[in-house]
């Protein structure tokens, strides 16, 4: 892999990391609902009209909208609105890799591995103790919605594999039709017409540009250069560089709110990226 393939990889997870303080920007005079809706909106509009539908099966694109983006970013959005740090949520968040790992033990009947019952056990202490740990700012709620989010992402990673050989940018902008319009809805059920008008009346430009960026950074910037990558260079290759997306996540929520981890919350987050190292270097050393 060249220097330019490497700047290119660290400046998709430098992106991804900084990801989840932005949200907690946009969330300062916008909703969760409506922020995840325009999230979807900015990341539809216009680029669709210029994309190819993705050569799979529809039921796979809509499944994907559902699980990631009516899930998984809205419960992420969730958490931090409740009060899960930036920085805390980008490390936690990784246990959707666990979370896969069981599903596709249950639903595509992989088989378990030695490396992989002891990342298991490892990475979900570690979410154990983040959630009955009292040494900590992050309440219960704010866990629960957090790891309903990694469950739902896990899902989604799991219809990503039944779809096969796909063009993932394809397939990400076109699945992004689907959350638009429930998000709305659910924005006008529990917030009221009224309370839609005021938000976005009220809207600051902090929270315009954090819509913008979670649509054409994380997304068409992010997935677009990631899917040029794993074409190129292939998905073993890449997979060890987002171990680097919660560590740019610490130093965001640092950086910007001046968040620091409690004790509790480190050890948490260290238990995690073991067994994530574990899970992606584990294979490599076995063989």
């Amino acid at each position: 892999m060249n220097t330019k393939s490497i700047l290119s990889l660290v400046s998709i997870m430098v992106v991804w990391g900084l990801n989840f303080s932005i949200i907690k920007i946009g969330l300062d005079t916008i909703s969760p609902w409506l922020l995840s809706m325009g999230r979807y909106l900015f990341t539809v509009v216009p680029i669709i009209f210029f994309i190819p539908r993705p050569e799979c099966h529809w039921k796979w694109v809509v499944l994907f909208g559902i699980f990631s983006g009516i899930f998984q970013f809205a419960l992420l959005t969730f958490s931090i609105e409740f009060g899960m740090s930036p920085g805390l949520a980008s490390v936690a968040l990784q246990v959707h890799v666990f979370f896969t790992i069981i599903l596709g033990i249950v639903f595509l009947h992989e088989r378990i591995t030695k490396i992989t019952v002891t990342s298991l056990i490892i990475g979900l202490g570690g979410l154990i103790v983040l959630g009955s740990s009292k040494d900590t700012d992050t309440n219960m709620i704010a866990v629960i919605l957090l790891s309903l989010s990694a469950l739902s992402w896990a899902f989604s990673n799991i219809i990503t594999k039944k779809t096969g050989d796909v063009n993932m940018f394809s397939f990400v902008i076109w699945s992004s039709l689907i959350p638009i319009f429930p998000l709305l809805f659910m924005s006008i059920y529990f917030d009221g017409w009224d309370g839609v008008v005021q938000n976005i009346e009220s809207i600051s430009g902090a929270s315009i540009m954090s819509l913008l960026y979670l649509s054409y950074a994380t997304t068409i910037f992010g997935f677009g250069l990631w899917s040029t990558m794993i074409k190129k260079h292939g998905s073993g290759t890449v997979a060890p560089f987002t171990l680097l997306v919660p560590i740019f996540g610490v130093l965001g929520g640092y950086l910007i709110f001046g968040d620091v981890l409690s004790s509790v919350e480190t050890v948490s987050g260290i238990l995690i990226l073991i067994a994530l190292g574990i899970i992606v270097f584990g294979k490599r050393y076995s063989q």
